[in-house]
């Protein structure tokens, strides 16, 4: 099948071909190269998304955006640039295209056509849990483990902070150690960059370390003196955004080490401690000594939303919500992603009464709305996925339920107030006339609409 994409994409290149030569620059374009979708594996999904999927081609650049049939992939990690990882996100059946766009050096997208496949007989696989086993041969004694992360060579990478070294083990179990040139740096945290090496804090070193696979260590200081580093991540810009705990700064180290700060708004100082990425393309990270969950963007703007107060680690989930652990015992959630509503039990009552039912979904936060129509039930949101609601009496017909939260609403139809209709009798063979009318659909599936930038507040989930 011709792809339109690439014809579009040579269009480009001719137009700055001919810019290049008419600047007398004829050889500025011959870096710039097309981007190519070869490979996509597994090549098939569960239709409830959540599949881990890697992209092979070439010219992948960060930051790019992955996209199977027209939905937008989370997680996206530009490995190299012939390999991107993503994760899926709930899709109809059906094969589709997948899309791989970047805008570094110049805006260009290669796709491979029926890439694909979202099957309803296929789940995501959930692996059993086994004995748990421990290493300890080839780690040096005394050495303070702290962080530790997968390293784009398929061995596990880790912090030792007395020590003062980085660790690798294969998963035989097999440990190297490497020296850091900084004595008495201690490592703490550490992620994979997108530049296929490791990038690590170095606490009292006040410097950034980055480590190729074959062990090679390079360090790039700090501006702000004594800043107490902390969690590190790679971020979807491209670039690595790290905490500095004692100034109050998320800080940003590019691939080539150009280190730039930014002050977390907070007037008190707030102790900035760990850092992850979000499924909204933004770095999120924790404030141990104040009571918010911070929010900066790639272009270093920075937002803090209250939430408990101690927070320590935070990851994004696979619901596309943040999750973050409290010193008091607890586990927080930050709704980021709108609500869905999945089933509706039941999904008929008497007409002009009251019926109780439960709503399973996504995404209900404390505060959650619903109506049935334009009539407001009374709610009680059980978890992020439960809602109780008593829907309110109503004359006989079906009618739109709307789950509203955080500024955003999913809505199904519906919930049908009185007897429905029955089926007509089977006709028997032979017989003229059209079939009788199918079943109405599954009560699943829901449209979102609301501000996408508005956020639902936050709560412990599991005190």
């Amino acid at each position: 099948m011709f792809d339109r994409s690439i014809l579009r994409q040579t269009c480009w290149l001719l137009a700055l071909a001919l810019l290049a030569a008419a600047l007398g620059a004829p050889t500025a374009v011959a870096a710039l190269s097309i981007v190519r979708v070869s490979a996509v594996s597994p090549a098939s999904g569960s239709l409830a998304g959540g599949t881990t999927v890697t992209i092979t081609g070439s010219n992948f650049t960060a930051p790019a955006r992955v996209t199977f049939g027209g939905t937008a992939a989370t997680a996206v990690v530009v490995v190299s640039g012939t390999q991107i990882v993503c994760r899926t996100l709930p899709h109809a059946a059906g094969v589709v295209t997948v899309t791989v766009t970047v805008t570094n050096p110049f805006p260009t997208s290669g796709s491979l056509v029926n890439g694909f496949a979202y099957a309803s007989g296929v789940t995501t696989p959930t692996k059993p849990v086994r004995i748990a086993q421990e290493f300890s041969a080839g780690i040096s004694a005394n050495s303070n483990l702290q962080g530790i992360a997968a390293g784009p060579d398929g061995n596990l990478w880790f912090t030792e902070s007395d020590g003062n070294r980085i660790g690798r083990i294969t998963p035989a179990g097999i440990v190297t150690e490497f020296s850091i040139p900084t004595a008495i740096s201690y490592p703490r945290g550490i992620a994979a960059g997108p530049d296929g090496n490791l990038w690590f804090t170095e606490d009292s070193g006040n410097k950034i370390g980055r480590i190729t696979i074959s062990g090679v260590v390079t360090e790039s200081a700090i501006p702000t003196g004594g800043s107490s580093l902390h969690g590190i991540v790679a971020g979807s810009d491209g670039n690595l955004w790290f905490v500095e705990s004692s100034p109050n700064k998320i800080g940003r180290i590019t691939p080539a080490g150009v280190v730039t700060e930014f002050p977390v708004s907070t007037a008190s100082a707030s102790y900035p401690y760990e850092i992850a990425a979000g499924p909204d393309g933004n770095l999120w990270f924790t404030e141990l000594n104040a009571s918010n969950i911070g929010r900066i963007t790639t272009n270093g703007s920075v937002t803090e939303f209250s939430v408990g107060r101690g927070q320590k680690a935070i990851a994004a989930g696979p619901d596309d919500n943040l999750w973050f652990t409290e010193f008091t015992g607890r586990i927080g959630v930050l709704f980021l992603a709108p609500p869905t509503i999945t089933r509706l039990s039941p999904f008929s009552g008497p007409a002009n009464a009251t019926t109780s039912i439960t709503i399973t979904g996504t995404g209900f936060a404390p505060g959650t709305t619903v109506s049935f129509g334009d009539t407001p039930a009374a709610v009680l949101v059980n978890n992020p996925t439960s809602i109780t609601a008593i829907a309110p009496g109503h004359a006989p017909g079906t009618v739109d339920v709307s789950v509203t939260s955080g500024g955003s609403t999913a809505t199904v139809r519906g919930f049908t107030y009185g007897t429905p209709d029955p089926l007509p009798p089977p006709r028997p063979p032979g017989s003229s006339g059209r079939m009788p009318d199918p079943l109405p659909p599954s009560r699943g599936g829901s449209t979102v609409s609301g501000t996408p930038d508005a956020l639902p507040p936050s709560r412990p989930l599991f005190p």
